[in-house]
């Protein structure tokens, strides 16, 4: 689903089940976003920022390198439960 550039392995074998047992049940807009560092305006680092507080085994995963856009990000946190 995914394209190889966006994260260093197929983010379809990484187990959800455990990631989201580490901050929860299915979380909700507001408690993700109350993770979340404001960075000067940037919904995606912002985003970024919240996957890293909430979900790091998948935030360990992402490449350093890529420049993630807004959808990408979203796409992700809908893969890994969060309520949007």
């Amino acid at each position: 689903m995914y394209p190889d550039y966006l994260i260093k392995s197929d983010i379809d074998n990484i187990n959800l089940t455990d990631l989201q047992s580490e901050s929860g049940d299915n979380m909700t807009t507001e408690k993700f976003l109350s993770s979340c560092n404001a960075c000067g305006g940037n919904w995606t680092a912002m985003l970024l920022s919240g996957i890293k507080t909430s979900f790091p085994d998948t935030y360990d995963k992402l490449d350093p390198n890529k420049k993630f856009t807004f959808i990408e990000v979203v796409e992700i946190l809908q893969k890994l439960g969060v309520e949007l």
